[in-house]
Order: structure tokens, then sequence, then C-alpha cells
């Protein structure tokens, strides 16, 4: 079966994570949208992504997930080291497909420095995801606007549009909060990290 590579999306990523310790650091990185002509819902999938410069590199093992009922592979946790910026020009593509083949895609991306530096004030400012107890469950006050929270632990993950509300157990077996908030005005992610110990 015959299979293209039909469009290759990077979207910014503005990142606040805070430790347990109180610490809080800032970062950037992207996200990978790979729209295929005929992925497979049921197998795994490899990419690989550089920087122009090629001083970064990250790879990672996708199954693929549907979006407007069109099948995508990709992730939205492609990060650079702390203090580290965007790099624009020519980004290189490297999939890998079940049996072997792989498909390569050069996109063309140049992030506005305006844009990140504001989103990253903005991610800034926003304080750590904290629990509260409530009628027997746990909660978290939800940061203003559309965010998707995703509580990662030992046990499978579980997201949450607005509200989080746990029970006990999933509280003390959550290690990390991750917030995701897509400005469909600047086209970046916002992304808030509290780690637990």
């Amino acid at each position: 079966e015959s299979f293209d590579l039909e469009q290759s999306t990077l979207i910014p990523i503005v990142v606040a994570t805070h430790t347990p310790k109180g610490d809080s650091l800032l970062g950037e990185g992207v996200a990978l949208a790979l729209l295929g002509s005929s992925f497979d819902k049921t197998k795994e999938y490899q990419f690989s992504l550089s920087n122009p410069s090629e001083t970064y590199v990250w790879e990672r093992m996708v199954t693929p997930f549907s979006s407007n009922d069109l099948l995508y592979v990709g992730s939205n946790d492609l990060l650079l080291p702390p203090d580290e910026t965007l790099e624009g020009g020519l980004w290189q593509v490297e999939l890998f497909l079940p049996d072997g083949r792989k498909r390569s895609q050069e996109i063309e991306f140049s992030p506005s420095r305006n844009s990140l530096d504001e989103a990253l004030f903005k991610v800034s400012i926003l304080p750590p995801l904290e629990w509260e107890a409530r009628d027997n469950k746990w909660t978290i006050t939800p940061y203003e606007g559309e965010w998707l929270y995703t509580l990662y632990g030992p046990t499978k993950v579980n997201s949450f549009r607005g509200e989080v509300v746990v029970d006990t157990k999933t509280k003390g077996e959550t290690k990390a909060i991750v917030a995701l908030y897509y400005d469909e005005v600047k086209h970046l992610y916002y992304v808030v990290r509290t780690l637990f110990d």
C-alpha cells in the first residue's frame, strides 16, 4: 500500500515547569502533527525531528490520534532544555512506517520571537496547580480559559477539560499535572507542568 506524508505542522510551545522544591523553569519547544495518507490506528510509528542546526533531535514511538475525522501522528511535548530558544529555518522530520519504509519532509518554521517572549511572560505568572480537598474528593483551581489537564503517575493517564476532580488514591499517585492551552490567535501552546513528590 502506498503511503504519502501529506502535511507536517509545527506549532511553538512555551512551558513553565514548577518543581516540588518551589523552583520554576521556563522553556520552549514544539508540537508536531503529521498527516499521512493511510495511518493504521492499531500500529506504532516512529518519528524523528531535528532543528535546522541539528543540535537537537527528538525521537518518539507514537500511535495515531484522530482530529476532525483525520488520523495524525505526533507529539506535543518536544521540549528544548531550559533557556534554549527555538530556531527558525528548515526543520527535518522523518517518519518510519511499521514495515520499515521511511518518509522525510522539511518544514519551514519561523516562530515570532515577540509572540514567544509575550507568551513566556504570560505562562511565567501562572501559579503552580495545588490540590484542594472538597467533599471527600480532591480538586485543583483551574486556570482561566479552555485548558486541558493531564495527570501523570503510575496508573493510567487521566485527562480533564475544565474541572479536575479525583479520589485520594489518584491524588496520591499523581506525579505531575500538565496543563495545556492552545492560543488560536498566536498559534502556540501554553503548557504549565506542576510536579509533585
